[in-house]
């Protein structure tokens, strides 16, 4: 019975077009579950990393990523390196701040990457049988872009390739003075991007 006086076809436009937009909706509401559940299937939000092949030089480094965006992830990165041979002892330290971008998957879920970075480093070199020694210290900025695998229990590797720039300035300490060398040393080299790393 139609009590508000309606006809039969209004009623049944009117309930057709309920029933579209509630499929309308609910069709959106899936996908946002869809999109969400996806997301997690990716559950790291941080990456801890090294590169294995400095351990061999007398080189150490670890970087920290953590999940800023999508496609992003930012940390601090620090080096440090202490070699010698024939009397002559060279160590660095250095730190900066090293920006991972994912630009064919979600950030933390495998895929090529491009990763800027921006730093200070420190270098000094001595002799033991000499009162001379040389300290450098200066900025950096480096470019990799390469590919990195995650493992569904988070361990992961990435490799990679770019270009560094340096920029220090010297001083040399000959019998217990200093003196400022002029000019600074800079220049660009190729640098390889290999880390392993575990992401929680």
């Amino acid at each position: 019975m139609n009590l508000m006086g309606e006809s039969p076809n209004f009623s049944f436009f009117r309930t057709f077009a309920l029933g579209v937009a509630l499929s309308f909706f609910s069709i959106h509401a899936s996908q946002a579950v869809e999109s969400a559940t996806t997301t997690s299937n990716y559950p790291f939000n941080y990456n801890v990393s090294v590169n294995p092949l400095g351990f061999v030089f007398g080189t150490y480094n670890l970087d920290f990523e953590l999940a800023v965006g999508d496609h992003l992830t930012v940390g601090p990165a620090v080096q440090f390196a202490s070699v010698g041979a024939s009397g002559v002892s060279v160590t660095g330290a250095g730190g900066g701040v090293n920006l991972m971008y994912y630009f064919t998957a979600p950030r933390l879920s495998g895929g090529w990457y491009l990763s800027p970075e921006l730093g200070y480093i420190s270098v000094s070199a001595s002799d033991r049988y000499s009162t001379i020694s040389v300290s450098l210290g200066g900025v950096y900025a480096e470019t990799t872009l390469g590919y990195h695998w995650f493992n569904s229990s988070g361990f992961n590797c990435q490799l990679g390739l770019g270009a560094r720039y340096i920029g220090l300035g010297a001083s040399a300490n000959v019998n217990g003075r200093t003196d400022s060398l002029p000019g600074v040393l800079h220049g660009m080299n190729i640098i390889g991007d290999l880390r392993i790393g575990y992401a929680f």
